[in-house]
């Protein structure tokens, strides 16, 4: 591992334990903050670094490096004014709510208005998403027509910038295959509050463990998870260890084949984020997948996108726990297509909000959809058609996965 990648662990280390840099310490400013943005995690490690340089600017662009940090503190402050509004709303509405992750997850931080979400995840039970969507067009949100079998619609807001309305934790493509569709909600949202946000709901201390826990692994099986979202897990368990019910998620894990992904993520906790062994569960490390997940992790930056080729890994371990993916895949996208195209009053008014206000719009509607049809088959034709095939070459960082998936022991049938 390079120095650069050390010292940004070291970091970010700090960041999470409110604690200062060792005195030796001489980073690359330049290096260190190619690296925390491509883990989105700037606004962390910079403040760390002010406490430093007080006196100082440690490089040329270090002015320019300190107003992005303010603007994206001042941006986040208005996007938490404006979710208050349409949080409001949905009380006033009478519609249940829970705030997934952002400043639910923010408070386990030294500093909350440092940990920066890219969006909102406001999750509504299935029987509220069409009164859901009515509140944010109410309050002059966009919202985009949700795939069938995708768990949220995207959403966009001048106020609160960019949303993803859940009323699922996963796809139900994920949930089958890497969950045995066992990410469900079970527990009754509870009551919480920041500074940022005043009151807000979110979900039960166990529900929070499973969903945070999905979301990281589909992202590091999809591509791949920066440090924060490893930090976010492990914080979580931290707070929350004593009210947790571990052997219910023991063996969750041992059922679904994570025991030792999870044991390698508390360990990387230990060997290289600060934290100590009673900060988690009983567990027991390999260091070696402890080293390759870290390595991983750096590399692929936020989400894996620092690496080209990852997304070959998804569809192989798909394919390693479902021996019918390519049959179940296409069966997912059969029924999806037939959902998107039907010309059902439901879908129609699903993807066509007008059509909400009066059923005089029908006609549009009518026309609309034809005309979303034909480009839908005109994008088809031009398109290069992605194959799922045991014959496709994988990428050679796609290659490199699977012998970190094999040291992880992920390779289990559902």
């Amino acid at each position: 591992m390079t120095k650069n990648c050390l010292d940004f662990i070291h970091l970010f280390r700090c960041a999470i334990h409110n604690s200062a840099p060792d005195a030796e310490f001489e980073p690359d400013i330049e290096a260190i903050k190619t690296l925390a943005d491509r883990h989105n995690a700037w606004p962390l490690i910079f403040m760390v670094l002010k406490d430093v340089y007080k006196d100082s600017d440690p490089c040329a662009n270090w002015a320019d490096y300190r107003n992005k940090f303010f603007f994206q503190c001042v941006k986040n402050m208005q996007h938490m004014y404006g979710l208050r509004k349409i949080l409001a709303a949905f009380d006033k509405a009478g519609i249940p709510y829970a705030i997934l992750k952002g400043e639910s997850l923010a408070e386990l931080y030294p500093h909350p208005e440092c940990r920066i979400s890219s969006d909102i995840d406001l999750f509504v039970y299935p029987a509220d998403e069409a009164r859901a969507v009515d509140v944010l067009l109410q309050n002059g949100v966009t919202v985009e027509p949700r795939i069938p079998h995708a768990h949220h619609c995207d959403c966009k807001s001048n106020a609160c910038g960019k949303i993803e309305l859940h009323i699922k934790w996963q796809g139900d493509l994920q949930n089958d295959i890497l969950y045995n569709s066992k990410m469900e909600p079970s527990e009754a949202f509870i009551q919480t509050s920041t500074e940022a946000l005043g009151k807000f709901c979110t979900i039960g201390v166990n529900d929070g463990l499973y969903f945070h826990f999905a979301h990281l692994m589909t992202h590091f099986i999809g591509g791949g998870f920066g440090i924060r979202l490893i930090s976010d897990f492990l914080l979580y368990v931290r707070k929350n260890k004593d009210n947790i019910d571990e052997a219910a998620f023991r063996s969750f894990a041992k059922e679904l084949g994570y025991s030792k992904f999870i044991d390698t993520l508390f360990g990387i906790g230990v060997k290289y984020l600060g934290f100590n062994t009673g900060n988690f569960f009983d567990f027991a490390y390999d260091e070696e997948a402890v080293d390759m997940l870290m390595a991983d992790c750096l590399s692929g930056g936020a989400f894996g996108h620092a690496e080209a080729g990852r997304i070959d890994t998804h569809d192989a371990y798909l394919k390693e726990r479902a021996d019918d993916f390519a049959a179940y895949h296409a069966n997912y996208r059969r029924e999806n297509i037939k959902e998107k195209l039907s010309f059902s009053l439901k879908n129609l008014k699903h993807r066509y909000h007008y059509l909400r206000k009066s059923i005089l719009l029908l006609p549009i509607a009518y026309v609309h959809h034809v005309t979303f049809i034909l480009s839908r088959i005109a994008a088809k034709l031009f398109k290069k058609k992605r194959v799922i095939s045991s014959a496709t070459p994988m990428h050679e960082n796609a290659q490199k996965r699977q012998v970190l998936f094999d040291k992880l022991e992920l390779k289990q049938k559902r």
